[in-house]
């Protein structure tokens, strides 16, 4: 995961995370990873966004897909490092738990494969040998 982002932010991919993206709010508690726009979203603007079919502000478009993934603090706080860290230090962090690391996975993976448009069959293959029993 912190390849993956890394990777996808020095190559022009990089996602605004400073913030939520519709309110400002540097700190959310909970919030989502606004994966199509590249952007951060918290919960009570989701909320609103959701409530009104998707249109928050001027630039949302009525009826634009969005793919959004729920990040906590500790994964936010782990996005943003990877993105902002100097090199020697970007592997220098640890997560709380399993579910945190997994979660971080899953909002890098999809971001990285959505904003590239393609699949990757050294993906598949990394999956297959992850997921064998070890001996």
């Amino acid at each position: 995961s912190v390849f993956e982002l890394r990777s996808a932010a020095l190559m022009g991919y990089c996602p605004d995370l400073t913030g939520c993206s519709l309110c400002g709010e540097t700190y959310p508690e909970n919030a989502y990873f606004d994966i199509m726009n590249g952007r951060l979203i918290c919960a009570d603007c989701q909320t609103k966004r959701n409530r009104m079919g998707g249109v928050g502000r001027i630039e949302d478009v009525p009826g634009e897909r969005n793919i959004v993934c729920p990040v906590s603090s500790s994964v936010l706080a782990a996005l943003r490092f990877v993105i902002t860290a100097p090199d020697k230090k970007i592997f220098s962090f640890s997560m709380k738990d399993g579910e945190e690391e997994r979660a971080l996975e899953r909002a890098t993976e999809t971001f990285l494969l959505n904003q590239l448009e393609r699949d990757f069959d050294t993906l598949h293959f990394y999956r297959s040998v992850a997921d064998l029993p070890s001996s």
